[in-house]
């Protein structure tokens, strides 16, 4: 297949998964990076699956505590999300809850609130 194929990035972006939820978020990070470097330059950046890698990124740095990161990623793809698929799609509400719970874990109710009605608008 070769360094840069797209199924690399799949199994990539698995690994970081994997290793999310093993808790090994240094590793997560690194492969969910390498998984989104290979979409970018494979699929283009405005593909839902680089809009994937930016949401699985956004995880992890999440549950490292890092919520300005964690928003930047989160940020990223919900806007690749709303100008692919548009503002009444099923990813789209994803994106919004997945601000949401970021902004729950930061303690700001109000965005979490906020957020969460933008999800339920949609579904």
């Amino acid at each position: 297949l070769g360094e840069d194929h797209t199924d690399v990035a799949n199994l990539y972006n698995g690994l970081g998964q994997a290793y999310f939820v093993k808790g090994m978020n240094n590793k997560a990070l690194e492969y969910c990076n390498k998984s989104l470097n290979i979409r970018m330059r494979k699929l283009g950046k405005n593909d839902l699956r680089v809009g994937d890698s930016y949401n699985n990124i956004a995880n992890v740095h999440d549950i490292c505590g890092d919520f300005d990161k964690a928003l930047e990623f989160h940020n990223k793809s919900l806007e690749l999300t709303l100008s692919t698929v548009g503002d009444k799609h099923y990813y789209t509400a994803i994106s919004y809850q997945s601000i949401a719970d970021t902004y729950l874990n930061m303690g700001e109710i109000d965005n979490a609130i906020e957020h969460n009605q933008k999800t339920l608008a949609i579904k």
